[in-house]
């Protein structure tokens, strides 16, 4: 019995896989990988929102804060008209000054979920 060598229409043949194929698929999957942990790394960070209060409980319009955390860098965020405002911070504890003044300080958390959180500035 003799064996035909042409492939028959209904077997898929396999086509060589070249150095330079091999090479984007493996960069196409590393990125996929950086993506994926680098998502999984912002998500433990959230915006915080609410009101800054000064010392006599009114809120302070329009002014930048500083948000230093013990470690870390210091992260700043505006009030609108209202003494509202919203900063994105990692989970920690971090204390808040108006920029350029150190007299006044207050405290704010950050929290692995959006939370809602006023800031009362007392005097140093």
């Amino acid at each position: 019995m003799v064996r035909d060598r042409t492939p028959s229409p209904e077997i898929p043949r396999f086509r060589e896989i070249s150095r330079t194929s091999c090479r984007k698929m493996a960069t196409k999957l590393g990125l996929a990988m950086a993506y994926v942990l680098c998502l999984a790394v912002s998500a433990n960070a959230d915006f915080v929102s609410g009101r800054v209060y000064d010392p006599n409980n009114q809120t302070v319009p329009n002014m930048t804060f500083t948000a230093g955390a013990g470690k870390g860098q210091a992260v700043s965020f505006k009030t609108d008209g209202s003494g509202n405002f919203s900063v994105y911070l990692d989970p920690g504890t971090y204390t808040v000054h108006p920029s350029g003044d150190k007299s006044l300080e207050g405290v704010i958390h950050g929290y692995p979920q959006a939370a809602q959180e006023d800031i009362h500035m007392k005097r140093k």
